[in-house]
């Protein structure tokens, strides 16, 4: 993005018209797309920052990883957020994640679904969660089954 652009935005948008200053801008030889990005973030439409990342934007948003970072980010994000909410949960009431268990659960496979196209690498930290609790499950399953055949 180019800084004198959005300087000049700045200092001179609450005393000219947009077209004005669009006009001002195109006849000191400065291209439309740099003009509209410069523009966008100063009216706040932006979401880019000087260094690229993006701010601002919803999490259903369709997200362009540009980093490894970014991509780490989201799928910790997908693993850790379920563990997160149901220790807080846990806190709360230690019976009320029981109580809840249905509407978590529902919860899930709503932001599963929802994350999946746009933003997939939190939709894969939440499947990689999912394979974790259901890998537990079968463990303590076959556990008790192996070890104590009178559980059931």
């Amino acid at each position: 993005m180019n800084e004198d652009i959005v300087r000049y935005l700045q200092e001179n948008k609450d005393k000219y018209a947009d077209e004005i200053l669009w006009k001002q801008l195109k006849q000191a030889g400065h291209n439309e797309v740099d003009i509209k990005t410069a523009s966008d973030f100063v009216c706040g439409r932006a979401t880019e920052t000087k260094n690229g990342a993006r701010v601002g934007s919803s999490i259903l948003e369709k997200k362009e990883y540009q980093r490894r970072s970014e991509k780490v980010t989201d799928f910790l994000i997908g693993l850790l957020s379920p563990w997160i909410v149901s220790f807080g949960l846990f806190l709360v009431d230690d019976d009320l994640l029981f109580d809840l268990f249905w509407v978590v659960i529902a919860v899930y496979i709503v932001a599963m679904i929802a994350t999946f196209r746009p933003r997939h690498y939190i939709f894969k930290g939440l499947y990689a969660n999912l394979t974790l609790i259901g890998a537990i499950v079968v463990t303590v399953l076959s556990f008790f089954i192996m070890f104590k055949p009178n559980f059931f």
